[in-house]
């Protein structure tokens, strides 16, 4: 019964430490707000830097900031001065998203964070990746790309704007395969 125990304290122990491996792989850099486009995050992920604009992976549920799930997020409609933990060695504030949100009362905002380790993955071949609505994810673009459009959308086991057609790998394929 004690090995039990200790195997499952084990497991636990280590599914603790992959919930969020993009922090793991990413050295994040900034957050910015692209006006009605969207707020991007910019990371330094094994030496490249991308950025992901992240509206389509949170959303504000009455002034609370929360993973999109199966809606499209776009919480910057209600949600502005958004800020983001960049300090490793802050370990409490680090990938912690900050922003002031409406919560659906008349001229009332809230100040509400997200850990985006709980959303976000990172993907060699994709980069920084979050599952948004229903069955589709967006993936994170070069640094210094002009276009924040979803144009970098996954879906139907393809990247959108793929010329060559390149398959999504099995684990991406399933949205709940990402759930914590």
């Amino acid at each position: 019964m004690k090995l039990f125990a200790i195997a499952a304290s084990f497991i636990a122990a280590l599914a603790g430490v992959s919930a969020s491996p993009y922090l793991e792989f990413c050295d994040l850099l900034d957050v910015q707000s692209v006006g009605a486009q969207g707020v991007v995050i910019q990371a330094a992920c094994e030496g490249k830097c991308q950025q992901l604009n992240i509206v389509p992976c949170f959303a504000n549920s009455y002034g609370t900031l929360v993973s999109a799930g199966t809606t499209n997020g776009n919480f910057n409609n209600t949600c502005s001065g958004c800020t983001l933990g960049t300090s490793k060695n802050d370990t409490e504030t680090y990938g912690l998203l900050s922003c002031f949100c409406s919560n659906g009362a008349a001229d009332v905002v809230v100040s509400t964070s997200y850990q985006t380790g709980n959303a976000l993955r990172f993907e060699t071949e994709l980069g920084i990746t979050c599952p948004y609505g229903n069955g589709r994810a967006v993936r994170s673009v070069d640094c210094g790309t002009t276009t924040f459009k979803h144009d970098s959308v996954i879906h139907n086991n393809s990247v959108a704007g793929n010329k060559r057609g390149r398959k999504v790998r099995r684990s991406m394929r399933n949205t709940n395969a990402w759930k914590t």
